[in-house]
């Protein structure tokens, strides 16, 4: 019942993985044709299948708003009310001004000079409010070549050259009263200087033409609103391309519009329907071909829900980036870490599962990303090599190493790419190089990554089995005082599963730790384990056959309770549980048969109720203990003796079927017993006796 329901739990997560990444495919067809700008149409002849508009490029658009933003002349609402205000108060100053002059004056001059001053004056004063004063002083734009001004509800667009700025309304001032002075003032015998300079016209000189931001802010953006996104069209029937001839600008902005434009009419058409059927293929076959990979390379991953939906998880994440960047910044594709994606699975699981989720994920967002195949290319080649380069994440040198290689792989792969596209690197886009080195920053960030999902998905990393490993764990100390031999045991245990799996490839921090715990139920009865016996007493003496079975037997039971109850990883507790497998003790069955010859034949009580390795891990350590147990009752430590050991008992656990379930082949199998006979003949080798 609970696997049938665990299954229907691995189907909903398929199904719910697939619904989410149906949801980033794009809402219509695919474009079909791939091209590329300089290379020639590899296809056949293009004709356009319907009418549709030459759409503008980004960088086009984006110039010509640039240009409005520039060049937009501002508006300006024209004050009538202060050029009024000035005339008036210069005419009543005047009067009062001249009546003072004339009276500190040493001669009499007539009032026909006065009015005549009084009236060029307010000429030069109704001139300059007339054309409109401006204040530029706080304008940081110095290409402001025109403004729009508002005068009585009418918009008029004016050259920046027909107004006046305060600076230059006073400046033109005094060059007309220079003309003048020498002209008129000379006649009347007037001081020219002494005049002009008591009489201040600068005072009555201010702008009256005033910015209005709300205006301004409005109709630049009306005018960028308004910038047409395309520029002519192409009519149904109408050749854009022959075979053979090269992509070159316009061909490839034409193309770039029947694409845009095919995939959005299909996205609306009444066909729609099959383009999602299309993509709901696409998608279940490569989440049920990921599901198989995962149950033919690491079955264990399907054993636990939260394990097999981090898989599925992190695919969606990654697909979902690119997804994302493919949609609102095409160009910045390559800022998507996809190379991340391989080195968490791998600190996890293995390089096998890490290259095969890689893979997955990278196929299915080459549907939406740029330049499919070159994208999938360089993704593709970068995820092996961070997968290669990538080793253990207990040292920190090893993801800078890893994040150095990929950042080299990225250039190396895109230069040779634009070689062999263009024989030449006049292509090379500089903005890509940044790019790539923002990708490995990113990488960088994968340690602080694995630490949270380590936390939420209830893993382990290298780093958290170096903590497990060490013998100052609680765990491990209690073993040390109350089972010692069962700790030295244990130690020979984890050296000769760690060189093991080292040779055939696996985990072998995983199997060290593993090993170190595997024998921890032990420590309720440790007198009743050979390596703990007493020379004096053998509690066995006094038991029946069957009674010290039980007790042997027990110990996997008792040690999965202590590892739940210091909260052991199931990781570790696993290796508990597997280490003797469904194996019999067959000591003490034929002890029994002895006791009692004319029993029956039943091996089930003395049958441990364990489960067989699933790994090889697991594997690895089932062989180290049974051999490293039995190695220490040889009377002869000879090479001979034991090679014998080591084939009989390996042989007899195969016959015994215990290595049915776990990913070992039998060239793995006659390494693990070269690396074990040669590690006891080096433990158990003849010494020099010392006098």
């Amino acid at each position: 019942m609970y696997n049938k329901r665990k299954k229907w739990f691995l189907f909903l997560i398929v199904f719910f993985s697939t619904f989410i990444l149906l949801l980033f495919f794009p809402r219509g067809g695919r474009f079909k044709y791939e091209y590329q700008k300089g290379k020639p149409w590899m296809h056949e002849v293009l004709i356009a299948p319907f009418d549709f508009p030459i759409y503008k490029t980004d960088y086009d658009i984006t110039k010509e708003k640039d240009s409005i933003l520039n060049t937009f002349p501002a508006y300006y609402n024209y004050n009538s009310l202060i050029g009024y205000n000035k005339r008036n108060q210069f005419l009543q100053e005047f009067d009062k001004y001249w009546i003072e002059y004339n009276k500190h004056s040493r001669k009499k001059i007539p009032n026909e000079f006065k009015n005549n001053i009084k009236k060029t004056l307010l000429g030069f004063i109704d001139l300059l409010y007339n054309k409109g004063i401006i204040d530029l002083s706080g304008n940081s734009n110095n290409k402001v070549t025109a403004i729009t001004v508002v005068k009585n509800n009418i918009a008029e667009l004016t050259d920046i050259d027909n107004i006046f700025t305060i600076s230059g309304a006073k400046d033109y001032t005094s060059h007309e009263l220079e003309k003048y002075k020498d002209n008129f003032l000379f006649e009347a015998g007037i001081d020219a200087e002494e005049f002009f300079n008591g009489l201040k016209i600068e005072k009555y000189i201010t702008n009256n033409l005033f910015y209005d931001p709300v205006a301004t802010e409005k109709m630049k953006n009306e005018a960028i609103n308004n910038v047409s996104f395309t520029e002519g069209m192409v009519l149904m029937g109408e050749r854009i391309i022959f075979t053979g001839e090269i992509v070159n600008d316009k061909t490839y902005r034409i193309l770039e519009s029947l694409k845009k434009e095919y995939e959005q009419r299909t996205g609306f058409s009444e066909g729609y329907i099959f383009f999602f059927l299309g993509q709901l293929i696409i998608v279940l076959i490569c989440l049920i071909l990921l599901y198989n990979i995962i149950r033919k390379f690491y079955k264990s991953v399907l054993t636990s829900l939260r394990r097999a939906g981090f898989i599925f998880f992190t695919v969606i994440i990654f697909a979902a980036l690119g997804s994302l960047i493919s949609k609102y910044w095409p160009a910045a594709i390559y800022i998507v870490p996809f190379s991340m994606l391989p080195i968490i699975i791998k600190t996890f699981y293995d390089s096998r599962v890490a290259l095969f989720v890689h893979i997955i994920t990278i196929l299915l967002v080459g549907f939406w990303a740029p330049n499919s195949f070159e994208f999938t290319f360089i993704n593709m080649l970068t995820g092996i090599v961070a997968i290669i380069s990538y080793s253990t994440v207990y040292r920190r040198n090893k993801i800078f190493i890893t994040s150095t290689w990929v950042v080299f792989s990225y250039h190396i792969i895109y230069i040779g790419l634009l070689l062999y596209q263009d024989g030449s690197l006049k292509y090379f886009n500089q903005d890509i190089v940044t790019y790539f080195i923002a990708n490995g920053f990113f990488i960088l960030s994968s340690i602080p990554l694995i630490y949270v999902f380590e936390k939420t998905f209830g893993f382990f990393s290298d780093a958290s089995l170096l903590e497990l490993a060490d013998t100052n764990q609680p765990l491990l100390r209690k073993l040390v005082e109350y089972a010692p031999g069962t700790f030295q045991h244990s130690l020979q245990v984890a050296n000769l599963s760690e060189e093991a799996i080292y040779k055939i490839g696996g985990n072998p921090l995983l199997v060290r730790a593993g090993a170190l715990y595997h024998d921890i139920g032990k420590m309720e009865n440790p007198s009743y384990y050979i390596e703990n016996l007493s020379e004096n007493f053998n509690p066995h003496v006094n038991m029946t056959a069957e009674e010290s079975a039980q007790i042997i037997i027990s110990h996997v039971e008792k040690g999965v309770e202590l590892a739940r109850q210091f909260q052991i990883p199931q990781q570790i507790i696993d290796f508990i549980i597997t280490h003797h497998g469904t194996t019999p003790a067959y000591y003490f069955y034929h002890s029994y048969l002895k006791e009692n010859p004319y029993a029956a034949l039943n091996l089930d009580k003395f049958r441990y109720k364990g489960k067989k390795p699933f790994s090889r891990e697991t594997a690895v350590l089932m062989m180290a203990d049974s051999i490293e147990a039995a190695s220490r009752s040889l009377k002869s430590h000879s090479e001979r003796e034991i090679n014998i050991l080591v084939d009989s008992i390996i042989d007899n656990l195969i016959k015994e079927k215990q290595f049915d379930e776990a990913n070992i082949t039998f060239k793995d199998v006659e390494t693990i017993k070269s690396v074990f006979k040669k590690r006891l003949i080096n433990i158990y080798h003849d010494r020099i006796e010392y006098p």
